[in-house]
C-alpha cells in the first residue's frame, strides 16, 4: 500500500455505484486486496508483476516472463468481466493493459502516478501508449504529465487530475503533545521533523541525515522521525544503509525509525515541520495531509511538489540532492517560529482547499463524463458523489 493504491480506493469510494458497477484485479498478496473487499469492490486475482528498470539480459528476461504471465492472466480476466471501461492505476498497468486487450476495443485509462525515468524502456512504454490509441492519459500533476509525454505527441490525450485528502481525517492540531512524542521520548520543548512515506531511494533520506547532522550541532532538541517502511524491491537494504548511516554520523541517539504507522494523521499534528526531501515526486500527497494537519511543510523543487507549495509563502522549497542548501533552511525554519505559523495558516486556507478529497471526486467524474457520453447521461457532476439515482448501468 502507497499513496496510488490509497488514491485509487478513495476514487472508488467515491463511485456512485447505482451508476458504477467496479471490479479489480490485484495480487492476492499484500494489503490492496483486504481493502477492496472492505470498501465493497469485488476482486479478480492477478500475478505479482515483476518488473523494474533494468538493463541487465538476465534481469530483463526475467522481468519479461513476469510481464507476459501478467499480461495474459489479465486479458482472461478482463474476458470473464468484460469492462466497459479499464482504470490502470500506474504506469506498468497500463502497459499491461493496453497490450493484454489488443483487439478488444476496450477503453483505457492510464493514471500516471509516476515520473518515467530516462531510460530505455521510458521511450518504449511512450511508443505503446502512443500507438495504442484506446488509451488516455491521467496524470497526477502538469510536471508528471510532460515527463509522461516526453517528445511524443500525446497532450491531446493527456490531462491533469491532481490528488485530495479526505480533510476531516487531518484535522488541524491545537497542540503538538501526543502519544508519538511520548514513544519517542520527547517533551514539548523538543523541536520534532518528520519525513514520512515508503523507505526508498527516491525520497532523499540519505541526504536528510547529512543535512539532519548539522542541525544535531546547532539544535540540541531537535528530533527527526523517518515514518514509513520499505515496499519495492530491495528497498529493505536501503533502509538498512540509513540505519548504518545515523549510525555513522553520530546521530542515531536523536533519529527515530519507527517503521509503518496505522496513526499517520496524529504522526503529522505531532511534528513541527515535515521534511520531503525528495529526488523524485510526482505529486506528494503527503504535504497536503500535514498542511491539513496545520504543520509546516519543507520540500525539494522537484516534480509536481512546485504545484503546490509557493516558497516561504504555504512552505518552503530546497533544491534536490543538496544536503548542505537543505541544513541551512532547516536551521532557518527552526529559528522562525513566526515564519512557521505563517506559512502553516496561508497553507491550510488557501493550498488544503484545492487538493480535497470533494474536488478529486468530482473532477474525476467530470473527466468521465467527458471521456464516455454514455457516463455524461447518467452522472450529475453536482449531486452529491455517494447520492442513489434511477439511473442503471
Amino acid at each position: 500500500m502507497s499513496g496510488a493504491e490509497r488514491v485509487l480506493l478513495d476514487l472508488l469510494d467515491g463511485l456512485d455505484r447505482s451508476v458504477f458497477d467496479p471490479f479489480a484485479t490485484c495480487p492476492i498478496e499484500g494489503g490492496l486486496r483486504s481493502q477492496l473487499h472492505a470498501n465493497g469492490v469485488p476482486t479478480v486475482p492477478v500475478g505479482i508483476l515483476e518488473a523494474r528498470f533494468t538493463l541487465s539480459p538476465r534481469k530483463l528476461l526475467h522481468y519479461f516472463r513476469s510481464f507476459a504471465a501478467v499480461t495474459f492472466g489479465l486479458r482472461a480476466s478482463v474476458k470473464a468481466v468484460a469492462p466497459e471501461v479499464l482504470h490502470a492505476n500506474s504506469v506498468r498497468a497500463g502497459l499491461v493493459a493496453s497490450i493484454a486487450t489488443l483487439g478488444l476495443g476496450i477503453p483505457i485509462i492510464w493514471h500516471v502516478h509516476d515520473d518515467l525515468p530516462k531510460h530505455p524502456i521510458s521511450s518504449l512504454i511512450r511508443g505503446v501508449a502512443y500507438l495504442s490509441k484506446r488509451s488516455m492519459f491521467l496524470a497526477v500533476s502538469n510536471a508528471t504529465a510532460l515527463a509522461f509525454c516526453g517528445n511524443l505527441p500525446l497532450g491531446d490525450r493527456t490531462e491533469v487530475l491532481y490528488n485530495g485528502i479526505n480533510r476531516e481525517r487531518y484535522p488541524v492540531k491545537t497542540t503538538t503533545a501526543s502519544m508519538f512524542r511520548e514513544e519517542l521520548g520527547l517533551t514539548g520543548e523538543d523541536f520534532l521533523i518528520c519525513a514520512v512515506g515508503m523507505i526508498n531511494p527516491r525520497k532523499g533520506l540519505t541526504g536528510l541525515l547529512d543535512a539532519f547532522k548539522d542541525v544535531y550541532l546547532a539544535v540540541p532538541s531537535a528530533h527527526l522521525a523517518v515514518v514509513g517502511a520499505p515496499i519495492f524491491n530491495r528497498d529493505d537494504l536501503y533502509l538498512a544503509e540509513i540505519r548504518d548511516q545515523a549510525h555513522r554520523l553520530g546521530i542515531e541517539d536523536r533519529v527515530h525509525f519507527t517503521g509503518p504507522r496505522s496513526d499517520v494523521p496524529n504522526v503529522l499534528r505531532s511534528a513541527d515541520l515535515l521534511v520531503l526531501n525528495a529526488l523524485v515526486e510526482p505529486f506528494g500527497l503527503v504535504l497536503i495531509e500535514a498542511m491539513s494537519s496545520g504543520t509546516p511543510v519543507l520540500a525539494t523543487r522537484v516534480g509536481g511538489i512546485p504545484e503546490i507549495i509557493t516558497d516561504n509563502e504555504t512552505g518552503y522549497l530546497v533544491a534536490p540532492s543538496d544536503p548542505i542548501a537543505l541544513a541551512t533552511r532547516l536551521l532557518q525554519v527552526i529559528d522562525d517560529p513566526a515564519g512557521r505559523w505563517r506559512v502553516a495558516s496561508t497553507a491550510l486556507s488557501t493550498v488544503c482547499p484545492r487538493f480535497s478529497q470533494e474536488q478529486f471526486r468530482v473532477g474525476y467524474m467530470a473527466y468521465l463524463r467527458k471521456k464516455f457520453p454514455r457516463a455524461s447521461t447518467l452522472v450529475t457532476v453536482s449531486t452529491p458523489l455517494n447520492a442513489r439515482s434511477d439511473a442503471h448501468s
